[in-house]
């Protein structure tokens, strides 16, 4: 009795370590806690791809790296998932779901429509300096179907010729040409744009040209070895160049190698050969910027070959060469400075 009692309680004892060690075996799985995806929502276009990332965590929030997750969607007719590589398919939104060990997050993908092309309107356009034309961008997709839910970003190749805003208001600011480019969904559109002056008085001069803008600038071209195109230099020009500073002229005029105009407020400019005085100011130095006549407010002015005259009010004035009295002020005698015309005529 004593030897069969001790071998069941030996045996009993045995089978408890086997339940016990097999209980606690930690080879088994780990349980998952949850499953975070990341972007949570994102927006694609047809054909387009972003990748999504699973975070698998355990109970106690720490990382399980190597858990296997297993990607799905929910609308694989709008969009696809392979290994959280998110394809857009068709446009809408697509439900895109991981799961590891019972639990699972998702992310919604929204697909929308390539953009195919664009085409801006006018196409090309022929505006003047400080004048404006209206650019119009519209976004097509493979279809030729609008798409107006689209950014579209405005850009202008040469910003001297012209400049561009946000909303596609065109602005010439020098002449010549400038692309403006639309650009949206990879895709670029684009208008090209010539600016030009537009010229409200043009004087030919012995051998150069001056002219006056609708906005009051003044632009000469042609022979400058005198310095008659004002620009500060003294060499030829083939195109009209800006005279130098910021004046706003009403009135300009061009002689045999100077030139002379009238700035709002009636201030004479003369700039050029001086050999004679003609620039009225005071002295016989040539100058290939614009200097001040000496005094005089004036309202029209008129440069002859190497002398100047001028209208202030009923009253002429002129300088320069006085040979055979061209001045008017019953002198021969050369001025570098306004006389006014004798007799006591009323001019205009």
């Amino acid at each position: 009795m004593t030897r069969a009692f001790i071998r069941v309680g030996v045996i009993s004892l045995l089978s408890f370590f086997v339940v016990f060690l097999a209980c606690s075996d930690s080879s088994g799985p780990t349980a998952v806690g949850s499953v975070t995806v990341t972007p949570t929502a994102d927006t694609i276009t047809v054909g387009g791809n972003v990748v999504l990332t699973a975070v698998v965590r355990d109970l106690a929030s720490q990382v399980l790296s190597d858990f296997a997750v297993d990607w799905s969607s929910a609308d694989p007719t709008i969009g696809s998932v392979t290994n959280g590589v998110v394809t857009g398919i068709s446009p809408g939104d697509a439900r895109i779901i991981a799961s590891a060990g019972g639990k699972s997050d998702e992310a919604t993908i929204t697909v929308i429509a390539a953009v195919s092309s664009i085409v801006v309107e006018p196409a090309s356009a022929s505006i003047v300096v400080g004048e404006t034309v209206q650019l119009t961008a519209t976004v097509l997709d493979e279809n030729g179907d609008t798409l107006t839910d689209r950014v579209v970003t405005w850009e202008a190749s040469d910003v001297s010729n012209a400049t561009v805003d946000d909303n596609g208001l065109v602005t010439g600011e020098g002449t010549g040409p400038s692309t403006i480019f639309a650009r949206s969904g990879g895709q670029i559109g684009s208008s090209s744009i010539t600016v030009t002056w537009a010229f409200a008085a043009v004087s030919a001069g012995a051998s150069f040209t001056c002219g006056m803008t609708t906005d009051g600038a003044v632009f000469c071209w042609g022979k400058g070895d005198k310095g008659q195109i004002g620009n500060g230099q003294n060499t030829d020009q083939t195109v009209p160049v800006a005279v130098s500073g910021t004046r706003t002229y009403v009135a300009v005029d061009a002689g045999g190698e100077h030139a002379c105009g009238i700035e709002v407020g009636g201030t004479g400019y003369c700039w050029g050969a001086n050999a004679f005085g003609q620039l009225g100011d005071a002295s016989t130095t040539q100058s290939n910027v614009p200097v001040s006549v000496a005094s005089g407010s004036f309202a029209s002015v008129t440069a002859g070959a190497e002398h100047t005259c001028a209208l202030a009010g009923s009253d002429g004035y002129c300088w320069g060469n006085g040979l055979v009295g061209r001045l008017g002020n019953n002198n021969t005698a050369d001025q570098n400075t306004p006389v006014l015309v004798q007799g006591g005529l009323a001019l205009t």
